[in-house]
């Protein structure tokens, strides 16, 4: 859906009638830079990245304040609009890697946002992009081949809130999902000319 308004799809209705479920706590949203909540969402957030990167050995990542900026930034704008949409990679020195979520405002917490990530793992296989998803469509994957992608090294994410929906962002660098290149082993270092694929993008409603 990426760049259309999810009111398009016949879907806001639901979204407001059921916002009320599941009340995300206070310790998981983030705030001003600095804050308690800001440094309580980063620890969850990098912490649910780094435990499944552990489990398939490789290297954790590091917070990227710049990043994590960038992709509230981004978060809200999209929050707002209620629609996903890739951002730009315009006047970027290099090509970031973005994962994109949406769910009904306040039904979901930071750690519901990241599981649903990493619940990608029952379909990822270790292939190079774009075979690694058992389900033969690598976007069913793509998520969680970029949070245990080796060669990725830091990572900023952001979370905003519109009238009827919460985006969370994520943004790594160096991107992973690299055409050609496995999770394992990719390594956007090399001086050769790739295609990088997008990340995919989830909606969810309660």
């Amino acid at each position: 859906m990426t760049g259309v308004s999810l009111k398009h799809y016949g879907v806001w209705a639901l979204a407001s009638l059921l916002a009320i479920c599941i009340p995300v706590s206070a310790a998981a949203r983030p705030a001003s830079s600095g804050s308690d909540t800001d440094r309580q969402f980063r620890h969850v957030v990098l912490g649910m990245h780094n435990a499944e990167r552990a489990v398939r050995k490789v290297p954790a990542l590091a917070w990227d304040k710049d990043l994590a900026a960038s992709a509230h930034q981004h978060a809200s704008y999209l929050a707002q609009r209620g629609i996903l949409q890739h951002g730009s990679q315009r006047g970027s020195q290099k090509p970031f890697g973005e994962n994109l979520w949406i769910g009904t405002r306040g039904a979901f917490s930071v750690e519901d946002m990241i599981g649903m990530f990493l619940d990608e793992r029952r379909y990822f296989t270790e292939r190079a992009v774009p075979d690694i998803s058992t389900t033969g469509y690598w976007k069913d994957a793509g998520h969680y081949s970029q949070i245990v992608w080796r060669s990725t090294t830091r990572v900023g994410c952001g979370v905003g809130s519109g009238p009827d929906f919460d985006v969370l962002v994520c943004r790594y660098d160096p991107a992973g999902n690299v055409w050609g290149q496995t999770a394992s082993g990719g390594d956007p270092a090399k001086k050769r000319r790739v295609r990088l694929a997008s990340n995919g993008e989830t909606t969810n409603l309660r």
